[in-house]
């Protein structure tokens, strides 16, 4: 395949960026329906909305409430049902506008529920006559992390008059049409993981370069950029080479990464490289990569270059009991530490085993690398060896202070440049999903979008929390 004189490979190197994983392929559309409603004028009533079914369950969801007309009726407030008070949030609410949206980390909700009654809406009526209630879903996520567009039945509201929803009003609404075909081509393109985005260009059932190839072709073609909402993979809200681009990187990650082999005779020790936040405290691991004939013993002592970026603060032992290790001596640019596996817990063979993890305290943003070297080194023959060692790096750099309700400050716990741990604890929970939810408005969240933008879009809204939530195994 060619991109105007340039092979689709080259691009593809160009464009060697993020990830995307074909999820399972599903025609079940979940359903959410709404009460029609008669009442008085001056009487307060309840609507209910509910998920009527959900084939894949339910994780989290961003909805918009609507009424037509408020001169009729008014929204008074909105409480969650199934999904626990604590894990929904009212967005905004206004007399015609109400916003929520709420994380099923208790998965109250499973794949075949129907039925459901995820929130009762409290409306006042206020005049004689007819206004409609209409649903926008925002996000709907379901069990396995496919972004769905449900389908939607919305409501009447009779204030004074016969309960009877006039014909545009009820029933589910039509979902939208799939794309034409692209010219030259008799096959519809198709939505293979159900995200409302149309991959397969060419309608052949597999998502390739073929297809992103077919979309640059005719790009510019007025059929193809009237169907821009089903090929607008940058998500901004037009059709250009971008969303080629888009279409590219998705493929890449398709793409095995090739490991080269390590050397079978000689150990292998490496120090993590990371990137971290100056206001926390960066984790580096020690990793035993390989461990052709096992560890006996070893004593090394780290040190740090790049003077005034960092100190050492600690180090714990990882792979061997606390029993069995111990810190010689530590000053703020090196420490000395060594371990002996007396419970052979690293066999003959071992590898990518995490020794110790060392904890540096950034002083000002900077490169320092941590350095290894080796007093000692024995294998399970008792035979000193000389480990083959490979340095790390760690960029301390200016990042979130600690978010309102967090223990500290935010950490990218694997070195991708987002911040998953929010709260500041050193790991990745459900807590770190809630807390960003619920400081998405703050200042220091919005001041640092680079590190909170996990559905990359270039801003920061729920749908981040629902996808940290999502990175949560």
């Amino acid at each position: 395949m060619k991109f105007i004189g340039l092979s689709f490979r080259f691009i593809l190197a160009l464009f060697l960026l993020w990830g995307f994983n074909i999820i399972g392929f599903s025609q079940a559309i979940p359903l959410l329906t709404l009460d029609n409603v008669q009442a008085n004028p001056g009487e307060p009533f309840q609507v209910s909305l509910t998920l009527a079914s959900a084939p894949e369950g339910l994780q989290q969801y961003l909805f918009t409430l609507s009424l037509t007309d408020p001169s009729i009726a008014t929204f008074a407030s909105i409480e969650s049902v199934t999904i626990a008070s604590d894990l929904f949030q009212l967005v905004s609410l206004s007399d015609s506008l109400i916003e929520f949206r709420a994380l099923d980390l208790n998965n109250d909700i499973r794949p075949g529920s129907e039925n459901i009654v995820l929130a009762l809406v409290q409306i006042n009526g206020v005049a004689e006559g007819q206004t409609e209630i209409i649903l926008e879903a925002n996000a709907f996520v379901d069990d396995r992390g496919v972004k769905i567009d449900p389908q939607i039945q919305n409501a009447q509201i009779n204030i004074g008059g016969s309960n009877q929803p006039s014909p545009d009003s009820g029933g589910i609404q039509p979902i939208s049409n799939a794309p034409k075909p692209l010219p030259g081509r008799s096959n519809l393109p198709q939505d293979l993981d159900g995200d409302g985005l149309f991959e397969d260009v060419n309608g052949d059932g597999v998502f390739n370069e073929d297809d992103a190839t077919l979309l640059f072709n005719h790009l510019n073609e007025d059929s193809v950029q009237a169907d821009v909402v089903f090929f607008d993979f940058d998500q901004d809200g037009q059709l250009t080479f971008e969303d080629v681009n888009a279409m590219i990187r998705l493929i890449v990650d398709t793409n095995p990464v090739v490991e080269l082999p390590v050397d079978q005779d000689v150990p292998q020790i490496r120090v993590q490289s990371i990137r971290a936040n100056v206001e926390g405290i960066a984790l580096v691991d020690v990793i035993l990569t390989s461990a052709p004939q096992g560890l006996e013993r070893y004593d090394v002592r780290v040190s740090l270059t790049g003077p005034g970026v960092a100190q050492i603060i600690g180090v714990r032992s990882v792979a061997l009991g606390v029993d069995f290790f111990e810190v010689i001596e530590q000053r703020d640019t090196d420490i000395r530490f060594r371990g002996a596996d007396l419970e052979n817990r690293i066999g003959v063979g071992g590898q990518d085993i995490v020794l110790a993890q060392l904890q540096l305290q950034g002083s000002m943003p900077g490169l320092v690398q941590v350095e290894l070297n080796f007093e000692l080194f024995s294998n399970d023959d008792s035979q000193a060896v000389a480990p083959v060692v490979t340095p790390g790096e760690v960029d301390f750099f200016q990042g979130p202070t600690t978010l309102e309700g967090g223990f500290g400050a935010p950490n990218d716990l694997d070195g991708d440049g987002l911040f998953e741990d929010v709260n500041g604890d050193g790991e990745l929970t459900e807590a770190d999903a809630l807390l960003l939810s619920f400081n998405i408005d703050a200042a220091n969240v919005l001041n640092n979008v680079e590190f909170f933008d996990f559905n990359d879009d270039g801003q920061i809204t729920f749908a981040d929390a629902m996808r940290l939530n999502d990175l949560i195994i």
